[in-house]
């Protein structure tokens, strides 16, 4: 096979962004089977991870974002704001996303507005492929009934491709679809031939795109009708073809053709994980060998950039993650003294961070995969996709919020019982009706999909349901942390709002668009330069709870009896009157934690410079001696100010030692 036709037959040029819907092929005769188009569409049809998906690179360091913004920007996660060194953080790469800027290539550092078009043109190069192939595949010969299949298996995959892609496409850059305004919402430009034409684009209206999404979709089912299940995910067949036709309908509240193609994926495909026979502490749920997955492509970078930082091992060395799950998603699960859903411990999980000087208060973290094997400190390595992925359980849920909307409540209850059988050690939830049951729909579609790229597109779509709208208020925060003389830095945390139907839940174009060509319509995002965060005043406000004070108040009175209990002991432990256990419930422990800790750094004035950071990591290794060892000549061992030469380094020092020396 001649593979060197295909440096021939598209050659994607990245320098203008007049590109992104232009072909550049010159000698498609050198075409000699449908095997080379098979070949196009295994190398550049799907979206493949590079072999350098697990470096730095994929996470945005240069501009390339490979959809995992989409995380991001919805309520699924938070950035974890504990950080105090500047350098252990990527979150700048991603500030325009996370904070629903107008132009989503701000930097908050720099105030400059960088790349925002690898993902429009990233998605757009693979539909420009997809095109090619579809153009030409019928003009190649067949011998025998298997080759014509074979070219049937390739048309039929090149279609499902370009649905998923300006499905994408539409979802990021183009309103939500309402049955009632999608004729004159503008949607996206669509370009369905291998012709190079010289001109302007025109968007589409967006029911003109969802119609060409449908058509694609019906050539893919057709074609892959008639060839065999693949016995790999990574290559679409005919259940994938109706699990993302039912997805498609959904979000056009064709709700009768959502629950059939639904209907059609269990009818072929009806497997679930039974979380209550699972056994062990492997966390890697998400995998290609599942019994549930259905299709998947690209990588899993999410996992990266979640839990490590550009793309290092600092991550998994101290335990840190970049962004944590927020209350709202872990509360979702139940109390947590309650392990009744088993997802609350294998889709996420709580760990204790690490500074490498010491432990911070609990947090939950995304736990469906564990990451790319080079970061994983021996851990198996994740094998799907953290945008592209198909799962059994979205079936199920398809079809009950489908169901409920069609009024069929006995069968949309029967299809969440089959799935929640599954996931809970026992499945006795009470069902409502009407909008209450649609509400519990929503809310276990978020516990079951979470950070696998729904969240995003299904608030957009709740906030137009003609019969049951939902919208919701999102609030995140952005932590800075400023130099503050030598190697100390300042916290300073933002905080930004998108609010209910909030016009920055639809992208506007990439900049790099419509600088080249202002005549497509975008979105007109408003400014959002946010508000300074003072976390203390907010916890305050707390209020009080089972006839207790805010933690808060509780933390300020602590504090208080530790320094008169330092004035007459005459001795450095601050903490004796620290209660680390206050309060069974998050909101409360959280503000009395902050509360103490923030008097006790107003008090004595603590900057966590170099050298105090230095003395608290020398303590914890005297502890850690000491408790080993059983002997009591750790301080002595370890603490060493001769390491500084000015009297304010070994002063920061001093109290960096025997802050969590004596505290413990």
């Amino acid at each position: 096979m001649k593979k060197y036709i295909f440096l021939y037959l598209l050659v994607w040029l990245t320098t203008s962004c007049s590109d992104f819907l232009e072909e550049y092929s010159n000698d498609l005769a050198k075409v000699e089977s449908y095997s080379d188009l098979d070949e196009l569409l295994i190398g550049d049809g799907y979206w493949y991870p590079s072999t350098a998906y697990t470096s730095s690179s994929m996470l945005r360091i240069d501009g390339d974002t490979y959809l995992m913004p989409l995380h991001l920007m919805s309520d699924e996660t938070e950035i974890y704001r504990k950080y105090e060194n500047d350098k252990l953080r990527i979150q700048d790469n991603f500030f325009g996303w996370i904070t629903w800027q107008r132009q989503v290539g701000s930097s908050y550092k720099t105030g400059q507005i960088g790349s925002e078009d690898k993902d429009w043109n990233e998605l757009y190069k693979r539909i420009n492929i997809v095109n090619q192939i579809i153009g030409e595949i019928d003009k190649q010969s067949a011998s025998n009934r298997q080759d014509e299949l074979e070219k049937v298996r390739i048309k039929g995959e090149s279609a499902f491709l370009r649905a998923i892609y300006y499905f994408t496409l539409a979802n990021m850059y183009a309103q939500p679809y309402s049955p009632n305004t999608a004729q004159n919402t503008a949607g996206i430009p669509v370009k369905r031939t291998q012709q190079i034409e010289d001109k302007e684009y025109t968007s589409a209206p967006l029911s003109e795109v969802y119609n060409i999404i449908l058509e694609d979709l019906e050539t893919a089912r057709t074609c892959l009708q008639q060839t065999s299940v693949k016995n790999h995910p990574y290559r679409a067949d005919i259940v994938a073809a109706h699990l993302l036709s039912s997805r498609v309908y959904l979000y056009m509240q064709d709700w009768q053709n959502a629950y059939n193609h639904a209907d059609s994926v269990l009818r072929r495909k009806e497997q679930l994980t039974d979380l209550n026979s699972r056994e062990g502490d492997d966390s890697n749920i998400l995998n290609r060998s599942s019994v549930e997955t259905i299709f998947s492509m690209g990588g899993h970078l999410l996992s990266s950039a979640l839990y490590g930082t550009n793309g290092t091992s600092w991550g998994t060395l101290y335990n840190t993650p970049t962004y944590i799950i927020p209350d709202n998603l872990v509360e979702l699960y139940g109390p947590t003294d309650n392990d009744n859903d088993l997802r609350r411990g294998i889709y996420i999980k709580q760990i204790e961070p690490e500074f490498g000087y010491g432990k911070a208060s609990p947090v939950w973290v995304f736990a469906k995969v564990n990451g790319p094997q080079q970061y994983t400190n021996g851990r198996t390595a994740c094998d799907v996709g953290d945008v592209f992925l198909m799962r059994t359980a979205e079936a199920y849920l398809n079809g009950a919020e489908a169901a409920a909307q069609l009024g069929n409540e006995g069968e949309a209850v029967r299809l969440l019982r089959l799935l929640r059988s599954h996931r809970v050690k026992n499945e006795n939830a009470t069902y409502d009706n009407g909008g209450e049951l649609i509400r519990f729909i929503r809310e276990e579609r978020e516990r079951e999909l979470c950070l696998e790229g729904h969240r995003w597109f299904d608030l957009r779509r709740y906030m137009v349901d003609t019969r049951y709208p939902f919208t919701k208020r999102i609030t995140h925060y952005y932590t800075d942390f400023k130099p503050n003389g030598s190697f100390s830095y300042q916290q300073q945390t933002m905080r930004y709002v998108l609010e209910e139907n909030d016009p920055a839940y639809t992208l506007a174009l990439p900049i790099e668009v419509t600088n080249f060509q202002n005549t497509l319509p975008s979105v007109k995002r408003p400014d959002r330069p946010g508000s300074i965060y003072d976390e203390y005043a907010d916890l305050a406000s707390i209020g009080e709870a089972d006839g207790k004070k805010t933690g808060l108040e509780v933390g300020l009175e602590d504090m208080e009896a530790g320094n008169k209990y330092n004035d007459t002991r005459n001795n450095n432990n601050y903490y004796r009157y620290y209660k680390a256990d206050y309060s069974q419930q998050n909101a409360y422990r959280n503000a009395y934690q902050q509360a103490f800790k923030e008097a006790y750094a107003q008090a004595y004035s603590v900057v966590k410079s170099a050298a105090y950071l230095k003395g608290e990591e020398d303590a914890q290794k005297a502890i850690d001696y000491e408790d080993e060892s059983g002997s009591w000549d750790g301080y002595d061992k370890f603490f060493n100010d001769n390491q500084f030469e000015t009297e304010q380094e070994k002063n920061d020092y001093l109290k960096g030692f025997e802050d969590v020396y004596y505290g413990y």
